[in-house]
């Protein structure tokens, strides 16, 4: 994101839409000097991996989700149809692999940081993610997050079945997660932040 003081000439406007770039008008940015709200992504956001690929890895099924995540990516799914039929994949894999995953998990650089002095600034800081729960509750615990959303992937008798439990954390989801945290909280608007890295993968919002 590039910050500009002012607002855009129309032209400077055709610019950035000619070059590809998403110009967006903020009437005021958050600030610190005031307890604030941030809620961020999961997977190539907080952490540098998509765990689902990582979990078909070791399922054997990285093809089949490569292949149903490009379908995704031409707009032949949407987001929900695209996570449950990457997750149905991994039905009969032994649920350990999940601890797999889980132990060699990669965090942003610099977000503990980030987040520990967004604290101590009186900021709130939670993660609202298409992933899965399993790792969001992990970096919840381990960043002392204030709260995290996210898929739960079914386990049964120690194996994943292939079904996710519960309604899809999608974009809308998302947005209703920000908005009710912001009145949790009593965080006005202003002072809310929602933050996901650009990658291509099957979009959620």
């Amino acid at each position: 994101m590039i910050r500009l003081a002012g607002s855009l000439t129309p032209r400077a406007t055709r610019l950035a839409h000619e070059a590809g770039w998403t110009s967006r008008h903020w009437v005021k940015f958050p600030h610190l000097r005031t307890p604030g709200l941030l809620v961020m992504d999961m997977d190539s956001t907080a952490i540098q991996i998509e765990c689902i690929d990582e979990i078909a890895k070791l399922a054997g099924t990285g093809e089949l989700v490569s292949e149903v995540t490009e379908r995704a990516m031409r707009g032949e799914l949407d987001f929900t149809a695209s996570l449950r039929q990457r997750v149905a994949t991994l039905k009969d894999a032994d649920a350990s692999i999940l601890l797999q995953v889980r132990d060699a998990l990669p965090l942003m650089p610099g977000l503990a940081q980030l987040v520990l002095k967004l604290e101590t600034l009186g900021w709130k800081v939670a993660i609202a993610s298409g992933g899965f729960t399993f790792f969001a509750e992990y970096l919840r615990d381990k960043l002392h997050l204030d709260a995290v959303f996210a898929n739960e992937l079914e386990i049964r008798d120690g194996k994943l079945t292939g079904n996710v439990l519960g309604d899809i954390v999608d974009a809308k989801y998302k947005a209703n997660t920000l908005r009710k945290l912001a009145e949790k909280y009593e965080i006005p608007t202003a002072q809310t932040v929602a933050y996901r890295r650009w990658r291509q993968r099957p979009a959620d919002d």
